[in-house]
């Protein structure tokens, strides 16, 4: 019996997903592997779930302090997310802001601040200034320049984002 790579990537993804999110983060690393895998060996529509997966799969060695191979997944999910979909686009706002957190936690401010606002500028064009998703990304931002001592940039993002949420 020969199962399709399709039907593989998708059971995979079925494993690797909720693995990850209960906290047995090592054992979802090879199913992540595997679906990434059979995903881009499908091409077309599948790549974009590839670079998707990626993304779970950086978020995964972030959490496993893996900061080096969660770059390395959150650089290429945003490389192929970025040809498929153009830079304006929320997925690729949303691995900005993921790289960003993941930046922040291995304690390069500076390199999150950047992200947070790459995130934030394609968050704002995509979804308008009153999203939600756009006062998260303030509140990232606001996190970074608190921690870079600029407190007067991190109250008027916290504040900005509060607005929105507000409303």
């Amino acid at each position: 019996l020969v199962i399709p790579t399709e039907v593989m990537a998708n059971v995979r993804t079925s494993l690797a997903t909720p693995l990850a999110f209960s906290g047995r983060e090592a054992e979802s690393l090879p199913f992540y592997v595997e679906a990434i895998s059979n995903h881009e060996a499908l091409g077309g529509e599948n790549a974009e779930v590839a670079a998707q997966l990626r993304n779970n799969l950086a978020m995964t060695y972030k959490c496993m302090d893996k900061f080096a191979l969660a770059e390395q997944h959150y650089l290429r999910s945003l490389e192929t997310l970025e040809n498929k979909r153009g830079r304006k686009s929320e997925s690729v706002a949303c691995v900005f802001n993921n790289l960003g957190s993941l930046y922040y936690a291995a304690g390069f401010p500076d390199q999150a601040k950047e992200m947070f606002e790459d995130g934030l500028q394609i968050r704002t064009g995509v979804l308008g200034e009153r999203h939600r998703d756009v006062a998260q990304s303030l509140c990232n931002l606001a996190t970074a320049c608190h921690e870079l001592k600029d407190n007067e940039a991190a109250q008027k993002h916290f504040e900005k984002s509060l607005t929105i949420l507000e409303a």
